[in-house]
């Protein structure tokens, strides 16, 4: 339950901010968990936001249960707050809205099995002059991670070596019918598939606008580009 009791001035200014954005700056040992906590207890009892409507995003699984640990046992009663990490809660919504066509997680070899034919194929078509050993397979599956997390095309495509920088966006367009081919995506995917469903559905978009009203994000600092323009999309 609320206690501003034991807050200093700086945390109890971030507990009971109103409405919009707000940014906490707070070092290691500072409270910053004990004052998002309090924040969402503030938001229930204070401002009546139902509880449905608060989202809590972190990076990792256990920072994300370890966070509703501890909101559950501060909580008097049980509040169907939403915790989660990025991938689990961009993942949900995919699934909520009807995206349920990917029935696997790409792992790392099986992302190179995936490649492989593409990039062999114009290694014959070069008459070789294209490698496409295991090195190359990481080189662009990287590049493919990068662009889905940042959405910066033309940066990532101007970092390859030559000969695959003139056939880069093919290899992407081939790779990914293959991905939806086999029905399958990988942690990137979760993300840039959530960002797209989110930009290009305008009624989904307002659907989840409106079921998210508040939005708590921890450690900020560590978002990626394309992350922050689902969290823009959201909000």
């Amino acid at each position: 339950m609320l206690n501003t009791e034991n807050l200093n001035d700086a945390q109890r200014m971030a507990v009971m901010h109103g409405e919009g954005p707000l940014l906490v700056l707070a070092g290691p040992g500072s409270g910053k968990t004990h004052t998002i906590v309090q924040r969402i207890f503030f938001l229930l009892e204070v401002r009546k936001v139902a509880p449905e409507e608060i989202l809590v995003l972190t990076f990792t699984k256990e920072a994300a249960v370890s966070m509703q640990k501890r909101f559950c046992e501060e909580a008097s009663r049980v509040y169907p707050v939403n915790f989660g990490t990025f991938h689990s809660i961009f993942y949900h919504i995919l699934q909520q809205s009807g995206i349920s066509k990917y029935k696997q997680l790409l792992n790392e070899a099986q992302k190179r099995h995936l490649i492989y034919p593409i990039l062999k194929k114009y290694s014959i078509q070069t008459n070789n002059r294209l490698i496409c050993d295991k090195e190359t397979q990481n080189l662009l599956l990287n590049a493919i991670s990068l662009y889905k997390n940042t959405g910066n095309y033309e940066d990532i495509r101007e970092g390859l070596p030559l000969e695959w920088k003139e056939v880069f966006s093919e290899v992407f367009r081939q790779y990914e019918g293959e991905r939806e081919r086999i029905r399958a995506m990988d942690f990137d995917d979760m993300v840039y598939e959530c960002e797209r469903l989110l930009r290009e559905d305008q009624q989904l978009r307002t659907y989840w606008q409106n079921r998210f009203s508040h939005i708590l994000l921890d450690e900020f600092q560590d978002i990626n580009p394309m992350q922050y323009r689902v969290i823009k999309l959201l909000a």
